[in-house]
């Protein structure tokens, strides 16, 4: 009677075991890959990269067929130069700087009079104490540093 609880128990267990690698075999070749992944709305797209990337991959399979033989040498001599091109106009694309815009001129003029101003300030100021100096002061009358030396 033992042995009869056993068998059934190792015959579950064995269908089990093949019902679980069936599964696990058959998953992928279905096709199923799970719920697809959401697009964030943080991550931003970058149709420019996205094409350079493909380019990319694309020399990097060009290269690869031709080294195993499946790309004679006219073929590679006609779509390498082509990639190449693409690449670095993808490239020059993505590193272009863009115009300023109108406003944008403006806050550089602000900026540029500001960093005058605080040169100007720090120029009337003791190197030596950081005082405020008078014009015409030969030494700083706080510690009497001359105005090219620190006291």
């Amino acid at each position: 009677a033992g042995y009869g609880c056993m068998e059934a128990l190792a015959l579950v267990a064995g269908a089990g075991m093949f019902v679980g690698l069936a599964y696990a075999v058959g998953r992928p070749l279905l096709g199923y890959s799970g719920p697809a992944p959401e697009a964030s709305a943080a991550t931003p797209v970058d149709p420019v990269g996205e094409r350079r990337e493909q380019v990319y991959a694309a020399l990097r399979e060009l290269d690869f067929d031709r080294q195993l033989g499946k790309v004679n040498a006219e073929d590679y001599a006609a779509l390498r130069p082509r990639l190449e091109t693409e690449a670095l106009a993808l490239m020059d694309e993505a590193t272009a700087i863009p115009e300023p815009a109108a406003g944008q001129e403006t806050l550089e003029r602000e900026v540029q009079a500001a960093r005058q101003r605080l040169r100007r300030a720090a120029a009337a100021r003791c190197p030596g104490c950081g005082q405020p100096r008078p014009k015409g002061d030969a030494r700083c009358p706080r510690c009497g540093a001359p105005p090219d030396r620190p006291g």
